[in-house]
């Protein structure tokens, strides 16, 4: 399976990650296991 490439990357700040699309916003990890479980919470009722 391939994708079509990102038109421009960036660093990402992390040296075994690597170039990034540069339309990416990194995050931090805790910050998206939160907005992950309030998403669970949501669509679970």
């Amino acid at each position: 399976m391939s994708h079509k490439p990102y038109p421009a990357y960036k660093p990402s700040g992390v040296e075994w990650l690597g170039q990034i699309p540069e339309h990416w916003e990194p995050r931090k990890r805790k910050r998206s296991e939160m907005e992950i479980a309030n998403l669970l919470k949501e669509v679970s009722g």
